[in-house]
């Protein structure tokens, strides 16, 4: 749903939220829905099955029918296994959309925007990045990014509103002019964020060490004081730069009070690995370094922003401890497939309270 449009519809009481959403996605989308119902039975259902017509007609019906009543989108009927859960079991699922109505209601569809300009978020939360960067917009930014790239010839370059780490790449100087490379970002249209490179711990650099394997946060500010809820730990592929789930990255669930891995690697397209599949690390019972530090930190940046409700933190733990990488309102789908727990009651508890 584009931006303008999603800020009208939330500005509507829950249910008509709900209404609206079910007749933009049924309606205005059916085609793109179609194809995506398509391609996950492709991906998710064995090629036995697929042959199966009875079987499959019944699928997307089953599929269509859990849209209409619990909002789950195609992806998360067969990520959160809707088809093997009761009808409680499915009312029990926090889905995305049923996330962000209630985010919109109680966190404020404007906070969503501060936290997903990743350069005015930056800017406003810099202390806790504890690395530099600058934004290219235009010609008014060359400048900048010369004297940045003058200081640091390797950097990442991200799309400033973009998420699940795509179009996210890692740029050297030495092997393109800065100039070259200034020309090539503006061609593209796209407000970018450019850092300085996350130096990640040898500790989590195990999993992989090409991507920066980082810890989400989620944080909620309530009457009893900043609760985290719902952590979880991302691991990317060998070679791959961003260890984004959506990007072929492995989610894994983290227990908030130990920072024990408590669960098998999970990802997108429904697998699970107990050891890492490049580098045979040992998921489950791995204890997340420096955890109650991380714990500290993250409450910190909540009540560095006392106007936010809600925010899913993203941390890199470097050798000299841990650092912000950003902020969103991020999806609740990671912490509900690898931890097999449903989080709806749970987040509405404590975005109401």
């Amino acid at each position: 749903m584009k931006n303008s449009l999603k800020e009208i519809v939330y500005q509507f009481p829950i249910f008509w939220q709900v209404v609206l959403h079910k007749t933009y996605h049924l309606l205005i989308l059916k085609g793109d829905i179609k194809f995506t119902v398509n391609r996950l039975i492709e991906t998710f259902v064995p090629e036995e099955k697929q042959r199966d017509t009875e079987y499959i007609d019944f699928l997307k019906k089953d599929i269509f029918r859990c849209f209409v009543k619990y909002l789950a989108k195609p992806y998360e009927y067969f990520l959160l296994e809707f088809e093997h859960k009761s009808e409680e079991e499915r009312n029990e699922m926090l889905t995305d959309i049923v996330k962000d109505i209630y985010c919109c209601k109680y966190a404020k569809i404007e906070k969503q925007r501060e936290v997903s300009d990743k350069f005015l978020f930056y800017d406003r939360m810099k202390p806790y990045f504890k690395r530099e960067a600058c934004v290219v917009i235009d010609e008014n930014n060359r400048r900048s990014f010369i004297e940045f790239t003058e200081k640091y010839h390797r950097f990442i370059a991200k799309p400033n509103g973009g998420s699940f780490g795509q179009n996210t790449n890692i740029f050297n100087t030495t092997e393109i002019s800065a100039e070259k490379l200034f020309e090539q970002l503006i061609a593209k249209g796209t407000k970018w964020i450019i850092e300085e490179l996350i130096i990640q711990s040898p500790e989590m650099a195990e999993f992989n060490p090409s991507s920066v394997n980082s810890v989400r946060v989620p944080t909620f500010r309530t009457k009893f004081g900043i609760v985290i809820e719902g952590t979880f730990m991302r691991t990317g592929r060998k070679g791959a730069v961003v260890d984004n789930a959506g990007s072929g990255g492995i989610f894994v669930k983290v227990d908030e009070n130990t920072g024990e891995i408590i669960s098998d690697g999970c990802t997108e397209t429904g697998k699970r690995y107990k050891l890492h599949p490049d580098s045979l690390v040992l998921f489950k019972g791995f204890h997340i370094p420096q955890w109650k530090e991380l714990v500290k930190l993250a409450k910190a940046c909540h009540e560095a922003l006392p106007d936010h409700k809600y925010v899913g933190w993203d941390f890199a733990l470097t050798p000299k401890g841990w650092v912000l990488m950003e902020g969103n309102w991020g999806q609740f789908l990671c912490q509900q497939v690898s931890g097999q727990r449903a989080y709806k009651k749970r987040f509405i508890e404590l975005i109401k309270s």
